[in-house]
């Protein structure tokens, strides 16, 4: 067994705590890709689900990037 995260989006559980979270936050769901907090909150996403398994495998769900803000003004 291995954990599978997201690393992205869907992350609205997360991200509806906007006084902890508003540096990541880019829409309600989404961690914003120009903020210096979110590769560090993402490395700490990881850590924690993988640290109950032996195994070094990992499955990151990136499969929303697209809307993201910085996807969206590049259109």
């Amino acid at each position: 067994m291995f954990p599978c995260i997201q690393t992205l989006a869907h992350l609205e559980q997360v991200l509806q705590y906007r006084r902890d979270y508003a540096g990541l936050r880019d829409t309600a769901s989404v961690l914003s890709v120009k903020s210096k907090q979110t590769p560090d909150f993402v490395a700490a996403l990881i850590d924690s689900a993988s640290a109950p398994y032996e195994s070094r495998r990992i499955h990151i769900g990136m499969d929303e990037p697209w809307i993201s803000g910085a996807a969206r003004a590049s259109r």
